[in-house]
């Protein structure tokens, strides 16, 4: 057998050996559920697609997963909105859960800054008010607090903010530098100062 013939043998071999290799990796891809039939994009509608992905991601599969899926799958971007819409109307809209928290999400919402709130208290309160008290009645002129430290976050806040109002400085809606509240550091308790002049 000449060195030709040899080398040609080999070749075959290799041949025969990729064309196994391909077949299995194709079998191992279909049981994977990995291969997916490949679809004319154009002659499907995006609505529809999204809706065969959320099947079979599932319905609380995130609209990201699911852009990124059909990114994947057939070489499209759709846009996060779209998902969002198409979810909802699967959904028949938002569920009377969904509502709720969003409803409570709009509700934990303040509706007044908190250095308007604590001028808003300690004008109802000319004798004056200590951070607890401050910390206490916010909630009454329409300021929420919102972060996860509780009372304790709330009255860190308060003690913060009004000490800021103490010092002499420039404010937001007052002229001048005097300050918007004072701090009677013997009683612990802060009074609205007169003097402030509210700005225009």
């Amino acid at each position: 057998m000449s060195t030709t013939e040899i080398e040609k043998a080999f070749k075959k071999i290799e041949n025969d050996f990729q064309n196994l290799k391909e077949i299995f990796e194709k079998r191992q891809m279909k049981n994977s559920g990995e291969l997916s039939k490949k679809v004319d994009v154009k002659k499907m509608n995006k609505s529809q697609l999204i809706r065969d992905c959320f099947k079979r991601l599932g319905e609380n599969a995130r609209p990201r997963d699911v852009i990124e899926q059909l990114k994947k799958e057939h070489g499209i971007e759709i846009a996060a909105s779209l998902v969002s819409i198409t979810k909802s109307k699967m959904n028949g809209g938002l569920k009377n859960k969904e509502k709720e928290e969003l409803e409570k999400k709009e509700d934990s919402i303040s509706k007044v800054s908190l250095p308007k709130a604590i001028q808003m208290a300690l004008d109802e309160n000319k004798d004056g008010l200590g951070i607890k008290g401050l910390s206490e009645v916010i909630e009454k002129f329409g300021y929420k607090y919102n972060g996860s430290k509780g009372d304790v976050g709330r009255y860190n806040n308060v003690y913060q903010c009004a000490h800021s109002l103490s010092q002499e400085k420039v404010h937001p809606g007052h002229k001048g530098t005097e300050p918007v509240v004072i701090h009677d550091k013997s009683k612990h308790i802060y009074y609205l100062n007169p003097k402030a002049q509210k700005s225009a």
